[in-house]
């Protein structure tokens, strides 16, 4: 997410069965990144943590969507996406 192109309102959420981010776009070119985590979908008494980073835009956010997809794809198979 470019902070220059990105409109104020402007919220993007990935999820997997456990972990969900949600992106938010805020003003003077900082990204708000939810990281909510899910241990037990399926039982009453489960719980959730949520935790909120900011980023800058720009070069900031895109450094941190390298090492972050890095992070996840490491032990995926070579070309397996």
């Amino acid at each position: 997410m470019n902070a220059k192109d990105a409109d104020p309102t402007d919220t993007r959420t990935w999820s997997t069965r456990h972990l969900a981010l949600k992106a938010v776009f805020r003003s003077g070119g900082h990204v708000g990144l939810t990281w909510t985590l899910r241990p037990w979908t399926t039982r009453a008494d489960s719980w959730e943590v949520s935790v909120t980073t900011w980023v800058e835009g720009g070069e900031r956010m895109a450094a941190l969507s390298a090492d972050i997809r890095q992070f996840l794809d490491r032990d995926r198979p070579v070309g397996v996406r």
